[in-house]
């Protein structure tokens, strides 16, 4: 019998030159009828030609699926209800009937002792639409994430509960507690490379395979969407398998990791050297200063003083306009918390005074990174452990923040950046075929969105130009990391890019609402255009311009 994970390819159909290329291997022959056939009905001469059983009844079937050292772990029908909450997200959110399928790439003892294995979670509706989903995960994944196709609870209704087949994976690692945040894994090579990119290129084929031989046929369109490490999952698979899905979406994303990691050290160590006990080296009063002093210079560059910085290419402040003019009042800054600001602005500089990483923009919202600064850098933090675990080469978990010398340190950052990062610029296949849109919060203090401005800058040289016509960038003013903050957040990727895949729409323009702002909405412009008012109601999106 033909293997189920031999039939179609990674995009979808038949068997293509990059599944060739696949870690799971080809079609060994025959229709994609008959190896369905085969499949679902058993594998007898008098059941070859059987007809598939329906989609409410193929799910128990799944459960004898094996391939290699691919593993089902568990396969049954899920009835209708309320979704469980998982790290807080979707409380409340209702399921559809669909098909539960847990799997694993098998298991295997790392150089740490500690068990390994990429595991993925498929749910597949019983009302499906014909398309896949795959969801990208979060900070250092290590959790099985539910694949309900929420985006961190931005999309409503989810993927799932639009028809997709959603799928999601724990990225190769298996953390205790179920925690996102440990870092300790990336001791283990082969984690490393499993968490860059060889889960996503696994379990892609995998799912989309089982999608197929559950219903009968391959999905006619594929997506993926992620916010953060998800992100960054978003943009290496338009670099590393560029035909394997037709619309791409990454948020906020930590793309290139190993240039993150000593910026998020240099961050702490900063802030660890004015800190004081049980006060941080910056209150919340202190943020919000710096937050309106950029607000009063730079909210009026698109028209309106709204609170809102459109324009933050055009953002000139400096916070020295804010420093005490005698002792630290409740009204100003001394002097060692302007020079700390400036200095984590500005982030670590190279041997030849060049910024390792583009300096932070100054936003609306108030950074939420400083009034946690810990006396003790030592202190198990997401921050550090990316630093300890995975930047550096080799890995240093005793690490402390105090401890780095810069510029020394990024020698010892170079081999990890070839299995982690996701900077390619030279995406022409993917161009040819499919569509990516980006977004990112303008008040992400982990993750400066000058940064992703650049790498989007470098498409239109490495890629031929005419970036607009496949890849658009959205910037979101006031936002944080993937969420939150004095923002207009609440905006729904999925229908742009596919509406921008399946019919051809580009997304001239995204409107957006926020929580914090009720009764607002504003337009998300593609890079380098600003949302400009141009009069009228100035809490309607109608009264702004793209340009």
């Amino acid at each position: 019998m033909t293997s189920f994970l031999q039939m179609g390819s990674a995009r979808g159909g038949l068997a293509s030159p990059a599944g060739a290329r696949s870690a799971v291997g080809l079609w060994a022959g025959g229709t994609m009828a008959s190896a369905l056939a085969l499949f679902l009905a058993g594998t007898g001469p008098a059941s070859a030609q059987a007809a598939p059983s329906p989609p409410a009844t193929a799910c128990d079937r799944l459960k004898q699926m094996a391939d290699g050292d691919l593993h089902v772990l568990e396969a049954r029908e899920v009835a209708a209800g309320p979704a469980a909450a998982f790290y807080g997200e979707d409380q409340g959110r209702k399921m559809p009937a669909h098909c539960l399928i847990r799997a694993s790439f098998g298991d295997r003892r790392g150089v740490d002792g500690r068990t390994y294995a990429i595991r993925f979670e498929l749910r597949m509706p019983a009302a499906w639409n014909g398309r896949f989903l795959f969801e990208g995960g979060g900070n250092m994944d290590g959790v099985d994430w539910p694949a309900y196709g929420s985006l961190f609870s931005r999309l409503s209704p989810t993927a799932l509960e639009r028809g997709f087949a959603v799928v999601r994976t724990n990225g190769g690692h298996i953390s205790p507690g179920n925690e996102s945040t440990d870092g300790s894994w990336a001791i283990d090579q082969q984690a490393r490379i499993d968490y860059g990119y060889v889960a996503l290129d696994k379990v892609a084929i995998a799912a989309k395979r089982i999608v197929a031989a559950h219903y009968g046929k391959p999905a006619a369109k594929s997506y993926f969407i992620g916010c953060s490490n998800g992100g960054r999952q978003a943009m290496l698979v338009t670099q590393r398998f560029p035909d394997y899905f037709d619309g791409v979406v990454a948020g906020n994303a930590a793309f290139n990791l190993t240039r993150i990691a000593p910026r998020l050290s240099w961050t702490t160590a900063q802030l660890s050297r004015i800190s004081r006990p049980g006060v941080g080296a910056f209150t919340k009063a202190d943020l919000k200063l710096v937050a309106d002093g950029a607000v009063k210079r730079c909210d009026a560059l698109d028209g309106l003083a709204d609170g809102l910085i459109q324009d933050i290419a055009a953002c000139k402040f400096d916070p020295a306009v804010l420093q005490c003019k005698g002792p630290k009042t409740a009204t100003c800054l001394s002097r060692a918390q302007v020079d700390t600001l400036k200095r984590i602005v500005t982030g670590p500089v190279d041997a030849q005074g060049k910024p390792y990483y583009k300096p932070l923009p100054y936003d609306s919202t108030p950074a939420f990174w400083a009034g946690a600064a810990a006396a003790d850098t030592r202190a198990p933090s997401l921050f550090m452990d990316t630093m300890r675990y995975f930047a550096l080469t080799p890995p240093n978990p005793g690490l402390d923040a105090l401890d780095i010398r810069f510029p020394d340190v990024f020698a010892s950052l170079v081999s990890t950046a070839g299995v982690i990062d996701a900077e390619g610029s030279f995406l022409n296949s993917f161009a040819s075929r499919s569509k990516l849109i980006i977004y990112h919060g303008t008040s992400d203090y982990s993750l400066s969105a000058f940064e992703i401005t650049s790498w989007y800058d470098r498409l239109a040289h490495d890629t031929g130009g005419k970036t607009q016509d496949w890849a658009r960038l959205f910037l979101v003013p006031g936002m944080m990391h993937c969420e939150g903050g004095r923002a207009t957040d609440d905006f729904d990727p999925l229908t742009a890019i596919q509406a921008w895949v399946e019919q051809g729409i580009a997304p001239d323009r995204i409107v957006a609402t926020g929580k914090t702002l009720p009764g607002v909405s504003r337009p998300l412009c593609p890079w380098p255009k600003v949302a400009r008012y141009r009069g009228g109601d100035p809490a309607r999106a109608e009264s702004f311009d793209c340009d």
